[in-house]
C-alpha cells in the first residue's frame, strides 16, 4: 500500500509540477490526524476542536492550491 501511495506521489508530482504536487501530497498529513482524534482518541477536549480547524484549513489551502494550475 505504501508503495502505491509513493507511486502515486511521484506521479502527482511529475504531472503538476513540484511546486503544486508536493503540497497536495502532503495533504495524508489529515488522514493521520483524523485517525488521532477519533480512532486513537490521542487528543481530548478543547484542543479536539483546534485540530479540526487545522484540518478544515489544510483543506481549503489544498482546494485552492489544486485550481493554480488553470
Amino acid at each position: 500500500m505504501w508503495n502505491a501511495a509513493s507511486l502515486s506521489s511521484l506521479y502527482a508530482v511529475s504531472f503538476l509540477g513540484f511546486a503544486i504536487g508536493v503540497p497536495l501530497t502532503q495533504l495524508a498529513l489529515i488522514i493521520s490526524a483524523l485517525w488521532g482524534v477519533f480512532y486513537f482518541k490521542e487528543v481530548k477536549g478543547r484542543l479536539v476542536y483546534k485540530v479540526m480547524l487545522g484540518v478544515i484549513l489544510l483543506l481549503a489551502a489544498g482546494f485552492l492550491l489544486s485550481f493554480s494550475k488553470l
